[in-house]
């Protein structure tokens, strides 16, 4: 079970947003301040078992103004609201949780009071013209009336059956210990009795399995001498999660802080197996403090796991460029993709089916490589065939005193000239700003992959060579070529380079000027 779309209003910098998650797990992608974090916020918040109110500040609200802050989330299956009655348990199917905050009245009577909160699980098979009064369908009460249920009795704190717990790591956790202390909260506390239940039929062994993965992934992963036996109990008999918790944040702090992070989230991981519920996994910058081999670790186990994983990153090796269904690009308080542009057609094919195709057809593994991943994070960039137009086009910059424009964007070698349509598709559904530099090869220019790559570029971002970026300095092909072009442009001055690597700069000049 997993969520499935989110709505946000009036919260923090977002006065509106809509996210659609379809996957397992998902990367909120962009720069610092793009308030990816308040996206993980707003979800925990609302999936939140107790009183929002002790969680909620004046700055929360959308530009401090006294609009109320919404947060819808939608669930792919439904979950049971349990309602007692006089005679009988009533199990209502809801499919999505409501949150709503708004600013008490500045009076007397709520003085004590800054917050007004409505949280309620709503049942799948609402009127929604309703404001007072649901009326649900139940089956179990009638078949054929419809029963009328008071907002007051589906409002939290409820009792559920498979609404997921949300498990929230934020960006503070190292510093404070905090994704440990977060788990010694009321969510593992509902664990307890349940372990202890396994413990008092004396299936040990399951418990026991957990600490051995945990201490197998950390030695195999880690430092295989790490002396672990201080971490995990090799003997349980009343085991608290709580104490667990306590004793291993004592002793794993003594190791490295950031393996706190890793181990938390597995210990859930394996504890929520063990007792079949339902868990989503929200992880602020997952790879903090973690060396680049650690981070592909965590990235693997998160991509094969069960549960769903919404995580903000900064890291390229926290994505894949090839499952671009599982990234959403926050920028300028917008998302992307967004759905009308995966349906716009290129020939007789939808860019979305365009994508699909080539993930169907395993060519994903031949076009995008882990080294692209950086597009996601970049302001602009200069698609590229080859990596010698990469190493040299800074050269050039330098050379033509246009060295502060360097940070201006991000050099992809796209490793073939056939693939660089891909890639100009890529940035479009992901409003990445782009120029496509390329080689004709004495080709004509309505050959196709010329023509392919001309007509998927942004009109004015785009520069070809009638023959190639090497033979405009009368390079021929052959050995140490890339070598020969490095060494040429080295001796080159200003003045001395040709007509057409003026012309290239004067137009990358001008798209980054734009």
């Amino acid at each position: 079970m997993k969520i499935k779309h989110l709505i946000i209003n009036n919260f923090r910098s977002y006065q509106n947003m809509e996210l659609f998650f379809g996957w397992k797990h998902t990367s909120l992608v962009w720069e610092n301040g793009s308030w990816k974090t308040s996206i993980l916020e707003a979800i925990n918040l609302c999936l939140s078992y107790w009183n929002a109110k002790n969680k909620v500040k004046l700055s929360d609200f959308h530009k401090n103004t006294n609009t109320s802050i919404t947060i819808k989330v939608f669930f792919d299956e439904e979950f049971i609201s349990v309602i007692k009655n006089w005679f009988e348990d009533v199990e209502i199917p809801c499919n999505w949780v409501n949150l709503k905050i708004k600013k008490a009245l500045d009076n007397e009577e709520n003085f004590f009071e800054n917050f007004e909160i409505e949280h309620y699980a709503i049942p799948k098979n609402i009127i929604e013209n309703r404001v007072e009064w649901w009326l649900i369908k139940n089956e179990k009460v009638s078949k054929k009336d419809l029963l009328e249920i008071s907002k007051d009795i589906l409002s939290f704190p409820l009792h559920t059956k498979n609404l997921p717990k949300c498990f929230y790591f934020d960006i503070l956790r190292n510093k404070k210990n905090y994704s440990w202390d977060y788990l010694n909260s009321s969510h593992i506390k509902k664990f307890n009795k349940e372990i202890n239940h396994i413990l008092s039929k004396n299936d040990r062994k399951k418990l026991t399995d957990v600490f051995s993965k945990i201490e197998n992934f950390i030695k195999q992963n880690v430092d295989e001498k790490i002396n672990t036996k201080d971490i995990f109990p090799r003997e349980i008999k009343n085991f608290n999660v709580n104490n667990y918790i306590n004793s291993c944040n004592k002793n794993i702090s003594k190791l490295w802080t950031w393996l706190e992070t890793i181990t938390s989230f597995i210990l859930i991981d394996n504890i929520a197996k063990i007792l079949n519920k339902n868990i989503i996994f929200l992880i602020d910058e997952p790879e903090l403090h973690l060396h680049p081999k650690l981070q592909k670790i965590v990235f693997d186990y998160i991509e094969n796991n069960t549960y769903q994983y919404i995580y903000s990153t900064h890291s390229d090796l926290m994505i894949k460029i090839n499952k671009w269904q599982n990234i959403i690009r926050l920028h300028g308080f917008e998302k992307f993709p967004k759905a009308h542009k995966l349906k716009e057609k290129i020939g007789d094919r939808t860019i979305k089916k365009l994508l699909d195709n080539l993930q169907s057809n395993y060519k994903y593994e031949t076009i995008f490589f882990r080294e692209n991943n950086e597009l996601f994070f970049a302001k602009k960039v200069i698609l590229v065939e080859w990596p010698i137009e990469k190493i040299c086009l800074p050269i050039i910059f330098e050379k033509y005193g246009l060295e502060n424009y360097l940070k201006e964007f991000t050099i992809i070698s796209v490793n073939w000239k056939g693939s660089m349509q891909h890639f100009q598709i890529i940035c479009k559904v992901f409003w990445i700003d782009f120029f496509s530099l390329f080689d004709a090869d004495k080709e004509p220019i309505k050959k196709w992959m010329n023509h392919f790559i001309l007509e998927r570029a942004y009109k004015n971002h785009s520069y070809f060579f009638n023959t190639s970026f090497e033979k405009v300095l009368s390079i021929k092909n052959g050995r140490n070529k890339a070598s020969r072009t490095i060494e040429i442009i080295l001796d080159l001055g200003k003045e001395d380079f040709p007509k057409e690597y003026n012309e290239m700069i004067g137009k990358i000049k001008t798209f980054l000027d734009e």
